[in-house]
């Protein structure tokens, strides 16, 4: 997946850091970590960890935003155009960006409605889980880090509980899919798209996914921005 990864950068002209994973294997499951269970476990405790390291960089250096794409992130050809579009749309305050998410399975209970909508390519979340592609704002840092001190659920989890809280928000359509392929949380091959059905790009079939003329463009500068793939 590492060289998936690489030539998607490459394919999109992304500079990127790369973060280091910490493997589940290496890690003793303790009672502060709470109940074992499929999602929960301990390649889903390495991946907060790793998570983790990537918050703490993103500190030090000061950076006002930054992009986390795990390693098996697909990009559409078009994302940064849609990005540009839905960037323009984002209101002043808000925490995160989401490049996808999973809203529901098998009942997408959580999939935005017609009042959760901000424009053409802008939808507000409400408890969708996933956390492969998503831009992160620096007021959400403290909060991430906290969290992430102590986890006692998978990552996801605490993200869709976090976008009841504080605005977050996904495009329309989405940005990027997952690669199908061996899972290090649960451990066997999964494709999310053809065994759950879950549709990352085109999630809202009934949504308007025109693009606004007057776009304004959104290139991520090297200051602000920090572009990291947890593996």
């Amino acid at each position: 997946r590492r060289d998936h990864m690489e030539a998607q950068l490459a394919k999109h002209h992304i500079s990127a850091t790369r973060a280091i994973a910490l493997d589940g294997k290496n890690i003793s499951w303790k009672a502060e970590n709470g109940f074992l269970s499929d999602f929960w476990n301990c390649g889903a405790l390495g991946y907060c960890f790793s998570y983790r390291t990537v918050i703490i960089d993103a500190i030090r250096n000061g950076f006002e935003n930054i992009l986390v794409m795990d390693d098996d992130a697909v990009l559409t050809d078009s994302w940064l155009e849609t990005l540009s579009a839905a960037w323009s749309e984002l209101p002043e305050e808000w925490h995160m960006l989401y490049f996808a998410a999973n809203h529901g399975y098998p009942v997408p209970v959580s999939m935005p409605q017609d009042k959760d909508r901000i424009g053409p390519h802008l939808y507000r979340l409400s408890g969708s889980l996933g956390s492969h592609a998503i831009i992160i704002n620096k007021k959400c840092f403290k909060y991430i880090l906290y969290y992430l001190s102590a986890p006692y659920l998978p990552l996801d989890n605490f993200f869709s509980s976090y976008q009841k809280f504080f605005p977050c928000f996904i495009t329309l359509p989405g940005l990027a899919s997952q690669l199908p392929g061996h899972s290090d949380i649960i451990y066997k091959n999964v494709n999310y798209t053809k065994d759950w059905g879950i549709d990352y790009i085109n999630w809202k079939k009934d949504g308007n996914n025109t693009m606004k003329q007057d776009a304004v463009k959104y290139v991520p500068s090297s200051k602000s921005t920090l572009t990291s793939q947890v593996e």
